[in-house]
C-alpha cells in the first residue's frame, strides 16, 4: 500500500512539474476533476496563447463536453487536442462525404416530388368568440407528388399590403389521418387554426385588424412531411451538409500541424 500510495504521490509530481514548466499550448488541461478545476487551467493556458491559437481551440472542442474531452485527451494540453480532433477530421469525414454524396440523387428527387404539394388560394380571417380573436387560414392543398402523406407541415407568413417582411409568421402542422391520409392526387380543402383555442395574439394585432390588404404565403416544409407510417420522407440536405464537412476538413488541414 505504501508503495503504491508512493508511486501515484510521483506522479501527481511530476504531471505538476510538466504543468508548471509548460506554457500555454503545451500546459496540459485539468480533465479528470471536474470543470472548474479544468476551467482554471484552461484560464492559465489561455495567458500564454494568441488569437489564432484560441480560435483553434475552440474549435477542437465546440462539440466536446468536460467528459468527452477527459475520455478522449484525458490531462493532455490544448495543442494535443486541437491535433487530435484535425486527425479525427481529416480521417472521418471524407467516408462521410463519400455517403453523403450518395444520398445526393434521392433526396433530389424527394425534394422535386415536395415541390408538387401545394397550397392553392390562402386566405386569412380573424374569427372572434368566448375566448377572443381567433386568426384563421383557409387554402386548398393539391398533393401533385407520388407520395401520399400522413401529415405535412407548413411555414405560413402574413404580409400586410405592401410589405416585404411578414408582420406574423408561424410554423403549423396539417394532419390527414381523420380523412385516410392524402393520397397521391388528391385535392383537400383546409383550416388552420392558428395558436389552437385562445389564438395567437401575433396574428391578431390591431396593425393585422387594419390593414387594407392582407396576403397569406404558404410554404411546405420538407423534413416536416411523414408518410403512411408516420416516416419522414425527406431528411436534411446532404449538400448542406457535405459544404460543411468540406470546411471542417479545410480548417483540419490548417491545424493539423499547429
Amino acid at each position: 500500500m505504501l508503495s503504491q500510495s508512493l508511486k501515484c504521490a510521483s506522479i501527481v509530481f511530476c504531471a505538476l512539474l510538466v504543468s508548471a514548466c509548460s506554457r500555454g499550448l503545451d500546459r496540459p488541461l485539468i480533465t479528470s476533476q471536474g470543470f472548474d478545476a479544468y476551467k482554471s487551467s484552461l484560464a492559465e493556458a489561455i495567458k500564454d496563447m494568441d488569437q489564432k491559437e484560441m480560435q483553434a481551440f475552440d474549435w477542437a472542442v465546440s462539440d466536446l463536453s468536460i467528459e468527452a474531452l477527459n475520455t478522449h485527451y484525458p490531462n493532455q494540453s490544448p495543442r494535443k487536442v486541437i491535433r487530435g480532433e484535425a486527425s479525427k477530421v481529416l480521417n472521418e469525414f471524407p467516408m462521410q462525404i463519400a455517403e453523403l454524396e450518395r444520398q445526393v440523387a434521392s433526396w433530389t428527387v424527394a425534394m422535386a416530388e415536395m415541390n408538387k404539394v401545394a397550397a392553392e388560394n390562402p386566405r386569412f380571417s380573424i374569427k372572434s368568440d368566448f375566448f377572443g380573436s381567433k386568426p384563421q387560414v383557409f387554402a386548398r392543398v393539391r398533393n401533385g407528388s407520388q407520395f401520399g402523406f400522413s401529415s405535412l407541415r407548413w411555414r405560413l407568413e402574413l404580409f400586410l399590403d405592401a410589405a416585404e417582411k411578414p408582420a406574423a409568421a408561424s410554423e403549423e402542422f396539417d394532419w390527414y389521418k381523420e380523412d385516410g391520409g392524402l393520397k397521391p392526387g388528391a385535392v383537400m380543402d383546409r383550416e388552420f387554426s392558428i395558436g389552437f383555442v385562445s389564438g395567437d395574439p401575433q396574428w391578431s394585432t390591431l396593425e393585422i385588424q387594419n390593414a387594407k390588404q392582407r396576403t397569406v404565403r404558404m410554404t411546405l416544409v420538407p423534413h416536416g412531411a411523414k408518410d403512411f407510417g408516420e416516416r419522414s420522407l425527406v431528411g436534411s440536405s446532404p449538400v448542406d451538409k457535405i459544404d460543411q464537412l468540406k470546411q471542417a476538413i479545410e480548417t483540419a488541414g490548417s491545424l493539423k500541424n499547429i
